[in-house]
């Protein structure tokens, strides 16, 4: 189990295995360095669908084979709680329901729904390039 735990947004996902930089790095320090990630199932479902997106750049192998890394190295969490907090995009109330079941430290996120909480019962809710940051600081 690492120092850290963290929940990454699936937008972090997508942005860091298809675009690399700061996200990219975020994945990296998760999967090297003393930081645990955790998911759920429907979060990962939810990772699996976005990369079907004709717009983006994934073949069918990468399509299959990044949720099933992810699911392997991850800490796959089935959250107790449920919690309406994001009024305007209620599909994210699952990366907190995530991060309150994992006792996470962060929630990493480019989607403004989240960020612009700040902090939701203890747990940061940052920025890829914020959570380098502060992750480096704490490490």
């Amino acid at each position: 189990m690492g120092s850290l735990q963290v929940v990454f947004d699936t937008n972090v996902l997508v942005s860091a295995i298809g675009f690399g930089g700061t996200p990219w790095d975020c994945l990296v320090l998760a999967f090297v360095g003393d930081i645990e990630m955790v998911t759920t199932e429907a979060a990962i479902a939810e990772f699996e669908r976005v990369l079907g997106y004709d717009r983006l750049p994934f073949t069918e192998a990468e399509r299959d084979q990044y949720p099933a890394l992810i699911r392997a190295e991850a800490t796959v969490v089935d959250p107790d709680e449920s919690v309406q907090m994001i009024d305007d995009d209620p599909d994210d109330d699952l990366f907190l329901e995530t991060a309150l079941e994992a006792e996470a430290d962060y929630i990493v996120s480019g989607d403004p729904h989240l960020t612009d909480l700040g902090v939701f019962r203890d747990i940061d809710l940052v920025s890829p390039s914020d959570f380098l940051e502060e992750a480096g600081a704490r490490l």
